[in-house]
Formats: structure tokens, C-alpha cells, sequence
């Protein structure tokens, strides 16, 4: 079950494209740095049917300019915005791994839920059917029992509350059983027959020993916390981002064009341009300024959950580590019962 899960389930899939997606966002982050090379072209049908000159003689014209065109530009500074976006991108791509492990996690404890509950399930109505048919057999002989005067009529009526009690039980297990079944196929898949189930599994695996030791592991490895960390880096590089919006930014461009028929006394021309250009916003309205205070707050913001999730992280673990202790102390009570 565990494995057709992990394979097949939509939502994990999903965090998988989601990983695919991320890497993508760091091939266009990287694409910044490098120069964009764009080749264009145009023609056109000039008809001029009047046209008159100083000394009031008129003339003429009919061309069909072209034009080819090859431009180059490379962006030199842009307020450091372009390794700031890189950045971001990476620790995008590790907070997408722990997303997609969050999923796995949670994807997995449902299965074993999905799956341990059809099993449960299954159980309770074998053994609501066999208490069914138990009562019954109970409700014939009580009606034996009231013919030869054994017994008297309320006795033969408890016996048929008994049966209309299980038969009630058997109602609620069977309607149960629909319903895991149900949970069953739509965390881990489609499913022939549940009765063939295992019932038990073995799992190797080694639980901390200690309090102390669970809150260290779940500090390093715990999918929320780190997720928590990673987005407020995120936020951190955004208000770089933001601030380069209020700086100067300077690029280098080569231009080369080719035109024919250009006029009446220009057949054909070709022309290099090499330009340096530099601007600085110097006023947008206040927008730069407000997407700035904007990224601010959502970095304050992120600060905020991170501390939130470093509380929650430890109330959860010690909650877990009780719950873990408890659950042993009863099942060493029950196998000392047996």
C-alpha cells in the first residue's frame, strides 16, 4: 500500500512537478546574466502621389523600404536585483525538496491510516456478522426454551434486543467499512479485494530515546521548521529586489542595421550603433517606494511564523513524546493481561 501510494498519489505527483518547476525558475534566474541577441526585420509599401518641393515642382514616389536589424544587449547593473533573484531561486528549489518531503510524510501517514483502518474495518464486521449469528441462534433457542416453559417472555425479549443491537452494529461496521474503503482509494488507489490485506506489518525503525534527543532531530529535520527558515531568506532577498528598483541601472547594446530603397536618392544603407545607457527612477508614483515597505512587512512577517513554528515544533514534539509513551505503557499493560 505504502508503495503504490508513494508512486501514484495525485497530490505527491504534484509536489513532484512542483520541484520540476523550481528548477526551471533557476535557469531563468540565470538567464539574466546573459546577453539577449533579438534579429528583426520589416517591408513596407510607401506610395507618395503628390509631393511638392521649394520651388513648387511636384513629383511622384512609390518605394518598398526593407529593413533588416541586429541588436544585442547586455544589462551591466541593475542594483545587485539579478543575484538577489538567483538567490531566491536556489533557496526556492531546497524549500520545493521540503515541501515534496512534508507531502511524502503526510502522504504516508495517511496511507498507513488508509490502510490500517480498512483493515480494522473489515475485522469489525466479520465479528459483528459471527455476534448476528450467534443472537440469532440465541433468539430460536429461547423460543424452544418459552414452547417447553423454560423461560418466560421477557427473557425472549431481552434476547431479541440483543439481535436488534447487533444487527444495528453490523449496520454501522458495514457502513464503516464503505467508508475506508473509499479513504483507501482515494489516498492510495483503486483496490480489488480488501480482505486480502495484511493485517500486520513489520517496520524497522529507531525512535529517539530521550525528549531532549526528539526535540534535536526534529530542529535539524522537521519539514515545517526549515520551511519556515528557507521563506524568510526568501523575504530577505525580495527586499534586495525591492531596493534595487530605487537605484540605477546601466546596460551596453551594438545594434546593426541593413535597409533598401529607402528614398529617391537612398537605395541602400547600413548602420552600427554602439551605445552605453544609464538611467536612474528618479519618481514612479511612489510605487518603488511602496513595494519596498511592502517587502519589509512580509520579511517581518516571515520572522513572526518562523518564531510561531519553532514554539509549535516543540509543543508538537513533546505532545508526540507523551502520546509515544503513553501508547507503550498501555500496550505493556494489555500483553501482561494476555
Amino acid at each position: 500500500s505504502l508503495s503504490k501510494s508513494y508512486k501514484n498519489n495525485p497530490r505527491l505527483n504534484a509536489e513532484r512537478e512542483n520541484l520540476k518547476i523550481s528548477q526551471e525558475k533557476i535557469s531563468e534566474a540565470k538567464s539574466e546574466f546573459f546577453p539577449t541577441i533579438t534579429i528583426s526585420g520589416s517591408i513596407s509599401d510607401e506610395n507618395t502621389t503628390r509631393q511638392t518641393d521649394r520651388k513648387g515642382n511636384t513629383s511622384e514616389s512609390n518605394f518598398e523600404p526593407t529593413q533588416q536589424k541586429l541588436l544585442i544587449e547586455q544589462s551591466l547593473y541593475e542594483g545587485n536585483s539579478r543575484y538577489a533573484n538567483l538567490k531566491k531561486n536556489n533557496i526556492g528549489l531546497e524549500l520545493a525538496k521540503l515541501k515534496l518531503k512534508k507531502t511524502e510524510q503526510e502522504i504516508l501517514f495517511e496511507s498507513i491510516e488508509a490502510h490500517t483502518n480498512l483493515v480494522l474495518s473489515n475485522k469489525k464486521v466479520i465479528i459483528n456478522k459471527e455476534n448476528v449469528n450467534l443472537f440469532e441462534r440465541q433468539v430460536e433457542t429461547d423460543k424452544s426454551r418459552l414452547e417447553r416453559g423454560e423461560i418466560n417472555l421477557t427473557d425472549l425479549a431481552q434476547s431479541e434486543a440483543s439481535l436488534a443491537g447487533a444487527q444495528a452494529k453490523l449496520i454501522e461496521a458495514e457502513n464503516q467499512l464503505v467508508s475506508s474503503k473509499l479513504n483507501y482509494e482515494k489516498t492510495i488507489g483503486s483496490i480489488q479485494n480488501y480482505k486480502d490485506l495484511l493485517r500486520q506489518s513489520s517496520f524497522n525503525y529507531e525512535l529517539p530515546r530521550s525528549l531532549s534527543l526528539a526535540n534535536q532531530i526534529s530542529k535539524k529535520e522537521n519539514p515545517n521548521l526549515n520551511i519556515a527558515i528557507l521563506e524568510l531568506e526568501q523575504s530577505k532577498q525580495d527586499v534586495i529586489i525591492a531596493k534595487s528598483e530605487l537605484l540605477p541601472n546601466a546596460k551596453l547594446s551594438f545594434e546593426f542595421k541593413e535597409s533598401q530603397d529607402l528614398s529617391s536618392t537612398i537605395d541602400e544603407k547600413d548602420q552600427e550603433i554602439f551605445k552605453a545607457e544609464a538611467s536612474w527612477p528618479i519618481y514612479s508614483g511612489g510605487k518603488n517606494t511602496a513595494g519596498l515597505k511592502k517587502s519589509k512587512s512580509l520579511k517581518y512577517q516571515k520572522e513572526l511564523l518562523l518564531e510561531d513554528a519553532v514554539k509549535s515544533n516543540e509543543a508538537l514534539v513533546t505532545s508526540a513524546w507523551s502520546d509515544f509513551q503513553s501508547s507503550k505503557s498501555f500496550l505493556l499493560s494489555v500483553q501482561s493481561q494476555v
